[in-house]
């Protein structure tokens, strides 16, 4: 069995902002920490990152930091996808909460994903921090899935 934990971030004031009516940080990693205690293949899912937010380098760090320090054998970060619905959205959201990071967002997404090379920049990063933190998956179960049989008495 394997467990992914949406995680984008530990910071309790940009999840508090971003992610309302969620669990908070501390408590997925409690439960995180917990399955990966009980021997769970357990791992975080960073998504969506938020450029100027959850994407500084220092975000970065603590989140995987965190979630190597809970028991997560793996970890993976997507940027942001803005479609037609999502971007009224949450352009109204960096206006009101972070209205520092519009233009950002206006420059970096013209589109509904930024240019490849902020995705790529992502992508170093997280493998950088993934080697630091020995978040590089090597725990997977080797075991293949086993067919369980249903029988019904006579």
């Amino acid at each position: 069995c394997t467990v992914c934990f949406s995680e984008p971030t530990i910071d309790t004031a940009i999840w508090r902002a971003s992610e309302p009516g969620t669990a908070p940080p501390a408590k997925r990693l409690w439960v995180m920490e917990q399955l990966a205690s009980a021997g769970v293949h357990v791992g975080v899912l960073a998504a969506p990152i938020l450029p100027g937010l959850t994407g500084t380098p220092e975000q970065l760090e603590a989140t995987v930091r965190a979630a190597a320090e809970h028991g997560a054998r793996f970890f993976w970060a997507g940027l942001l996808h803005l479609g037609e619905l999502e971007r009224d959205h949450y352009m109204r959201f960096l206006e009101s909460e972070y209205p520092e990071l519009v233009t950002l967002h206006t420059r970096l997404y013209p589109g509904k994903y930024p240019p490849r090379v902020v995705a790529e920049r992502l992508e170093q990063k997280v493998a950088e921090l993934k080697t630091q933190y020995g978040l590089v998956d090597q725990h997977r179960p080797q075991r293949l899935p086993q067919q369980l049989t249903l029988a019904f008495g006579t």
